[in-house]
């Protein structure tokens, strides 16, 4: 910012202008996320579950995550990285595997519920045998007689 104005520096000079709208692009692409950086190799794509018809093949849509039913990444190689389901991915991203989600306010009526269920789920699953053990062990009584 200088004063009022934002300055912006580009290859083809400098200039000051009064407001900046940035256009980044749109691509679905897991590797481009340093967030995923380490675990994007584990992660399905459409490629890997699904191959169209020659005059249907698309490399954007390709790439997009093949989703679980709440949002969660699959492993690419079925069974090798169960881990990569706790990992769940609510953007554009979903719209091959279940169509409109985070990206869009009008679908996010049905998709949160979607996804507070099947993170509620697997939490619950994932320590099943815990809440089990804790109500068999339940010992207090409910009333004193």
């Amino acid at each position: 910012m200088v004063g009022d104005t934002v300055r912006i520096t580009t290859p083809k000079g400098t200039h000051d202008v009064d407001f900046v709208i940035a256009g980044t692009g749109f691509v679905t692409n897991l590797e481009l996320r340093p967030e995923l950086a380490t675990v994007h190799e584990h992660i399905a794509r459409w490629s890997d579950r699904y191959t169209p018809p020659a005059a249907d093949e698309h490399a954007d849509l390709s790439r997009h995550p093949y989703l679980g039913p709440a949002f969660e990444f699959l492993p690419r190689v079925q069974g090798s990285t169960p881990w990569v389901s706790r990992i769940h991915n609510y953007t554009f991203g979903c719209l091959p595997s279940l169509g409109f989600g985070g990206a869009s306010i009008s679908g996010m009526k049905y998709s949160i519920p979607r996804l507070v269920r099947g993170i509620t789920a697997s939490l619950y699953c994932e320590d099943a045998d815990g809440f089990y053990a804790a109500l068999c062990a339940y010992d207090t009584p409910e009333f004193d007689v």
